[in-house]
C-alpha cells in the first residue's frame, strides 16, 4: 500500500505551474497544413491508486481528487444520443504523464476535422497549436497523435482541445472541447507500467487516475489484436465510466 501513497504524493509535488506549448500556429480550417490523414479502412492532487485489477476484470477508473473540479460538460448531457464528434475523456479535467499523449475521438462520418489547443487559463489567447485531420470512414473511434502535429504539453498546465467538424461547404457541423494536463509520473508508477503488457498497463493508469494514458493503452490492446473481444471490452468500459455509455457500445 506505500508503493501507491508514495506514487500519489509524487504526482502532486512534481508539477509546475508554467509553461507553453510547443506548437506550430493555428492552420486556416482550408488548408493543408499540418494535415493528417485518418481511417483509410498546480497541479490537483491524485486519489491514491488503487491496487491493478487482475487481468480477467475490466480497468477501473479512479478519478483525480479535485478541491474545485471543472465540468467539461453537465452529465446529464452525456450518453443520451449518439453525437456526431466526440473526444473520449471524462467530464473533469483528464490527466496524462506523456508529453504528447495519443486522444481518442468517436466521429460519426467522414469528414474533416480542425484540433486547437489553448491554455484553458487565457481563453482569450489564439491557439497555440492547430492541425488539420481528414476521416475517411465513419462511424467509428480514431486516435489524435499529438506526435503527428508536432505538439507538446508542459507538465502543470492545463489545456484545452477543441475539435470542430467541418462538412463539405467548410461549414462547422459539430464542436467538441475537453480539458487535459500533463502530471509527472513518479518512478513507482514507470515501473510498474515499464515492460508490462498494454492491458496491464491500462489497468495500471486507470487505478492511478491517468485516463488519456490508460485509454491509449488499451487502445493499443485492440490495435494488436483486433479480432480479440478482451481488449474491446476494456475499453467499453472505461468509455461508460466516463459517461458515454452509446459510444462504449462500438466494442461491445
Amino acid at each position: 500500500m506505500n508503493r501507491f501513497l508514495v506514487a500519489a504524493a509524487s504526482l502532486a509535488v512534481g508539477l509546475s505551474m508554467a509553461g507553453l506549448l510547443a506548437g506550430p500556429a493555428p492552420a486556416e480550417p482550408g488548408t493543408d497544413r499540418d494535415r493528417v490523414q485518418i481511417g483509410q479502412a498546480a497541479a490537483p492532487p491524485q486519489a491514491a491508486p488503487q491496487p491493478t485489477p487482475p487481468a480477467s476484470s475490466p480497468p477501473i477508473y479512479v478519478p483525480p481528487r479535485r478541491g474545485s473540479p471543472a465540468e467539461v460538460a453537465p452529465a446529464a448531457t452525456r450518453g443520451v444520443q449518439m453525437p456526431k464528434l466526440k473526444l473520449l475523456a471524462p467530464e473533469h479535467v483528464g490527466l496524462t504523464v506523456s508529453a504528447q499523449p495519443t486522444l481518442y475521438m468517436y466521429v460519426a462520418e467522414a469528414g474533416r476535422i480542425q484540433l486547437l489547443i489553448t491554455r484553458s487559463a487565457d481563453p482569450g489567447a489564439a491557439a497555440l497549436a492547430s492541425g488539420r485531420i481528414d476521416v475517411k470512414d465513419g462511424p467509428g473511434i480514431w486516435p489524435v497523435r499529438l506526435v503527428d502535429l508536432k505538439t507538446s504539453l508542459e507538465p502543470g498546465v492545463e489545456y484545452r482541445v477543441t475539435l470542430m467538424f467541418f462538412d463539405r461547404a467548410n461549414s462547422v457541423r459539430a464542436t467538441e472541447s475537453v480539458l487535459i494536463q500533463r502530471v509527472g509520473e513518479p518512478p513507482e508508477l514507470t515501473a510498474m507500467t515499464a515492460g508490462a503488457a498494454p492491458a496491464s498497463r491500462a489497468r495500471t493508469y486507470a487505478s492511478a487516475g491517468i485516463w488519456f494514458d490508460a485509454l491509449d493503452a488499451v487502445s493499443a490492446a485492440i490495435a494488436a489484436a483486433p479480432s480479440a473481444p478482451g481488449p474491446r471490452a476494456d475499453r467499453a468500459a472505461l468509455v461508460e465510466q466516463a459517461g458515454l455509455p452509446e459510444i462504449a457500445k462500438l466494442d461491445r
